[in-house]
């Protein structure tokens, strides 16, 4: 197995040893080269994945790039969801001090109806107690000298009844 030090593979892809010890030290662990004597030997296999670093670092920043826009995408639609739920409930506030506001007008109107009704019913009582009052009292007749015709029998009688009803 033919290996090479870093120094030659830094001097074959025009790049320092420090770039080629970043590229070993951020491949994965597995496939980490180990170091003999204090140096790293680095294998075919190896050189292979440090020269394709750059494709493979480029692979994942176009995949990375992806993701950040396709994630920024992803947040924009859920803002515009997180605006249109916000408007709802806007309205909903609306619609809800709306419904109180019918509410509290119709409690008033149910309210001064009731207080209305009551009066209505006391003069009524009032009314019909004058009427059975007067009834009791008059004769009721049309015309105002059928009145006095009445109310001078009533005063006759009266006396009448009174004299008999005192011999008896």
């Amino acid at each position: 197995m033919t290996t090479i030090s870093v120094k030659d593979l830094s001097e074959e892809l025009g790049i320092s040893r420090q770039a080629v010890y970043k590229r070993i030290n951020q491949l994965p662990k597995s496939s980490q080269p180990k170091k003999i004597d204090g140096v790293y030997k680095l294998t075919a296999p190896i050189i292979d994945l440090i020269r394709n670093f750059d494709d493979v670092s480029t692979e994942e920043t176009t995949y990375d790039n992806q993701m950040v826009v396709i994630m920024e995408t992803r947040i924009n639609e859920l803002k515009e969801v997180q605006k249109k739920l916000y408007e709802q409930l806007d309205q909903k506030d609306k619609q809800l001090h709306q419904f109180q506001t019918l509410l509290d007008q119709q409690q008033r109107l149910t309210l001064q109806t009731n207080k209305q009704i009551e009066q209505f019913q006391i003069e009524s009582t009032k009314i019909s107690e004058v009427n059975t009052s007067h009834n009791d009292n008059h004769v009721s007749d049309d015309t105002p000298e059928k009145k006095t015709k009445v109310q001078t029998l009533q005063v006759k009688n009266g006396f009448f009844s009174r004299l008999f009803s005192k011999n008896k």
